[in-house]
């Protein structure tokens, strides 16, 4: 990097939003990417997205430049998206030398990141999502985590990835943009209970209309809702006609982010049942809006003033009659009755903040330096 010129880096990522109105694609990187922008607005910071948008495009967003390489998530068009995206550093490092590549996360971003790291001896940062971090990760057969410079997005990723790779990764989560702090008037907590995520099983919405039927007799009036979208709504619907809570749970589907914030808001109790999740950031954004937590052992979930975590070894197991089932209802009941007796307490709790994510990622060696001795955090 020429002396006196600020850093350019280059984020590589499977997907970023097209537009300022697309929420869905991947809230974590998006968010990373504008506070990264708003802590160094001189710097110069380009995406590379490899898969999504699904057509070819350039176009800048929040100060942002943006290159979309339409690689259309198709298995047979993974190598001519990878040779776009050779193509495009190449040209991006002619004009303005690359002072660090920030794959995004441990899968086909962090191989061609692995990849254009050693071709231009340019240091490398790559996030571990959380599901990437296990042996069953195809992608780790070719990176070496510890040279790709692995970072991972809570202690439970790091800890499996240590497993899976034997590179014991440095903890960053991605914290909460001060815009997104704060929640409704207390008189607005007219939601009982709160559990968000695609309708996958991965996420064990299952489990929270368990709950909820757990609850009903202490709670007769409870109100809940799942919001999101997927294949197991049918699944879900027929549980709540079983178990006669049409009254009491709501399936709300797709929402905007504006309204999942405001549902956030409206929630006494937010509920995490899922088997895994790298992080879990949807459980900091509810603390942030003010709602209490109750989690499996998943992702950044910690106990604190507002949060409870059940205490059980493998949340992917406890769902087949036994003992272990039992205890997680047990404790799932007893942590949401516990907080549902309390008075509304609508203060939000911020365990990790976007500006301290930017600023811990700022001084790791590739930001500092890295392989190639350039010094990026100025």
């Amino acid at each position: 990097m020429p002396e006196g010129q600020a850093p350019h880096v280059v984020v590589l990522t499977p997907g970023f939003p097209a537009d300022a109105a697309d929420e869905t694609c991947i809230p974590a990187i998006r968010t990373w990417v504008e506070g990264l922008r708003a802590a160094r607005p001189h710097w110069d910071i380009t995406v590379l997205a490899l898969q999504y948008p699904f057509i070819r495009m350039e176009y800048w967003m929040g100060g942002v430049r943006v290159i979309a390489l339409g690689g259309r998530n198709r298995g047979w068009a993974r190598p001519l998206a990878f040779a776009r995206a050779a193509a495009a550093f190449r040209s991006l490092h002619r004009d303005r030398p690359v002072s660090v590549i920030h794959s995004m996360w441990l899968t086909e971003a962090a191989l061609a990141g692995r990849w254009l790291s050693a071709r231009y001896s340019v240091p490398q940062v790559t996030t571990v999502a959380g599901q990437d971090a296990g042996a069953d990760n195809r992608w780790l057969r070719w990176v070496d985590a510890g040279a790709a410079g692995a970072v991972a997005l809570s202690a439970r990723s790091a800890a499996v990835l240590e497993r899976s790779s034997g590179f014991r990764a440095p903890v960053i989560p991605i914290g909460i943009a001060a815009a997104e702090i704060g929640g409704e008037p207390l008189a607005g907590r007219d939601l009982d209970l709160l559990s968000v995520g695609s309708l996958i099983p991965l996420k064990r919405h299952a489990r929270f209309v368990e709950l909820v039927h757990r609850l009903r007799p202490s709670f007769p009036h409870i109100r809940a809702a799942i919001i999101g979208t997927g294949p197991e709504e049918g699944r879900l619907r027929a549980q709540i006609a079983r178990l006669g809570l049409a009254a009491q749970v709501r399936l709300l589907g797709r929402v905007t982010r504006a309204e999942l914030l405001g549902w956030m808001g409206r929630a006494r109790v937010f509920v995490q049942c899922s088997e895994q999740e790298g992080m879990g950031y949807v459980l900091l954004e509810a603390l942030a809006r003010g709602a209490h937590a109750v989690s499996l052992p998943v992702g950044i979930a910690a106990e604190s003033r507002k949060c409870r975590v059940v205490e059980m070894a493998d949340p992917a197991r406890a769902d087949a009659p036994g003992p272990e089932t039992e205890a997680m209802y047990a404790q799932l009941v007893a942590h949401t009755a516990r907080f549902l007796r309390e008075p509304v307490d609508a203060a939000p709790e911020v365990p990790f903040g976007l500006a301290e994510t930017v600023e811990a990622y700022l001084r790791l060696p590739a930001y500092c330096g890295g392989a190639a001795g350039r010094r990026v955090t100025g």
